[in-house]
């Protein structure tokens, strides 16, 4: 119950599941509405519980749609069975995407342990036109144990439009068996205006993906 202008008792009308009261101004009772942007639901979330071998990998797939312009997607305890690079390739039609239509910048730092502190090494690298992207470089030690398990969070920017090329952030986090620590900070475009309806992420030398690796995709309100 809340009062009119003229201080007489009025009641609120029920909102919609998921509203909120909010104010409508001076000498106006207030009203259930819709919530603000910048909230994430939550639309996804799965843990790799049988290796997924080779390329076939795992693919995040049928959760993007014109409600949300903006995605993130979070793979965390992630590790592969093989000493091989991580790549991803996004899905398209059904299918990943294997044309030679990606552009990458990887920009990574890589602190290696010598015996004596470790050392800083730069391994930033790009692609102007390659069929996948790398998300991780071959020389990382992966591993199943505690010590080598790794962290991405992706983020992909309006995947369903048609009419622009279409962009992907990617950051890791990987720790290898050999405590070395890798930090990579990956720009890709997917020159092509369809409509990206998800993301494949896999051993690009026929390895497999650890069991543990759990993904948590969320649409972001902006």
């Amino acid at each position: 119950i809340s009062y009119d202008a003229s201080g007489n008792p009025v009641a609120i009308a029920t909102g919609n599941d998921g509203q909120v009261l909010t104010s409508t101004g001076a000498g106006s009772p207030p009203a259930f509405e819709d919530a603000g942007g910048g909230g994430a639901t939550a639309l996804l979330s799965s843990t790799v519980l049988s290796s997924h071998s080779g390329n076939a990998g795992v693919n995040i797939s049928g959760n993007f749609s014109s409600t949300y312009k903006l995605y993130k997607l979070y793979v965390y305890n992630f590790s592969l069975t093989g000493g091989t690079g991580a790549a991803a390739q996004v899905i398209s039609g059904g299918s990943r995407n294997s044309s030679s239509i990606y552009r990458y910048i990887n920009n990574s730092a890589k602190l290696a342990s010598n015996g004596n502190g470790g050392d800083a090494t730069q391994v930033s690298y790009g692609q102007f036109a390659d069929d996948l992207v790398e998300l991780c470089p071959a020389s990382t030690d992966w591993g199943g144990g505690a010590d080598g398990r790794s962290s991405m969070e992706i983020t992909f920017f309006d995947p369903q439009n048609t009419s622009y090329y279409k962009n992907v952030h990617v950051k890791t986090f990987n720790n290898s068996n050999n405590n070395a620590v890798l930090v990579g900070d990956i720009f890709f475009e997917w020159r092509n205006t369809a409509a990206i309806t998800g993301i494949g992420i896999f051993g690009n030398s026929n390895v497999a993906i650890y069991t543990g690796t759990e993904f948590k995709l969320y649409g972001i309100t902006t």
